[in-house]
């Protein structure tokens, strides 16, 4: 029986061996796959961060490029400002100067008016002056003349 121990036990004992081995060896082989996949992982996380860095990079490059164009934009609204604001001033120039000749051409106006009216009315007066002394020549000569033919008419 102790034969028969010892041979059990000389088994038992490779057996454990075996485990111990193979217990070594599927350690090694699961410590190689977590190796493996912990490259991996680091590899992907590596793309993505990468990946992250680009469309960072892409963001900040729109960004600024809009920013460009916004101070394009409002350079091109404040020149427009300036010279809309030139020509608003030149043009109120103009308006004055516009309003005074047309105030100046009023006065004018008004004045030969007065000197319209003056000159018509003195005309107009003379006229009446004539026609008067004229038609009281007239009426004089008519009634003369009528006397001198009745008494013609009534002396033959």
């Amino acid at each position: 029986l102790d034969e028969g121990v010892e041979h059990v036990n000389g088994k038992v004992a490779i057996l454990e061996e075996r485990e111990t081995a193979l217990t070594e060896r599927l350690l090694e082989m699961v410590e190689a796959q977590y190796q493996m996949l912990n490259t991996q992982v680091d590899n992907i996380h590596a793309k993505e961060v990468s990946k992250d860095a680009n469309v960072h990079a892409f963001i900040a490059g729109v960004e600024v490029a809009q920013q460009q164009g916004d101070a394009r934009i409002e350079a091109a609204i404040n020149a427009t400002r300036t010279k809309f604001e030139l020509l608003k001033a030149r043009e109120a120039l103009h308006y004055a100067g516009l309003n005074e000749i047309k105030n100046a051409e009023q006065m004018k106006q008004a004045a030969d008016v007065v000197t319209a009216t003056t000159v018509i009315d003195t005309d107009v007066a003379e006229l009446r002056a004539n026609l008067t002394a004229t038609l009281s020549s007239d009426k004089t000569n008519i009634r003369r003349e009528l006397q001198a033919g009745w008494t013609e008419a009534n002396d033959t």
